[in-house]
């Protein structure tokens, strides 16, 4: 008996793509949002100098991904395990017509 298991496998993996698109997405907007026309953070640069709009994103998304990685990596870990993992779970139990 075979099953859809590859399948659903694959969808969660989509649905991993989509959740990082959307999260860089929301970043993205974010840094729209709050772009003043000058970069520097607290942890970057305790002055603020001018900078243009790619640069003020590029450090968001740098201190973002700094974060997830160093203090977040264990909930990201999970978030994107569930969906490939439950996809495929489902798809076994799902038979071939």
């Amino acid at each position: 008996m075979n099953s859809k298991g590859p399948k659903y496998f694959r969808l969660g993996l989509l649905i991993d793509l989509a959740l990082l698109m959307a999260a860089v997405l929301a970043i993205v907007v974010g840094s729209l949002v709050t772009y003043d026309g000058r970069c520097g953070s607290i942890i970057m640069e305790p002055t603020h100098t001018p900078c243009n709009i790619f640069q003020y994103i590029a450090t968001e998304l740098f201190i973002f991904v700094m974060l997830g990685i160093f203090l977040l990596w264990w909930a990201i870990l999970i978030i994107l395990l569930l969906p490939p993992i439950v996809g495929y779970l489902v798809g076994r139990r799902i038979p071939v017509a």
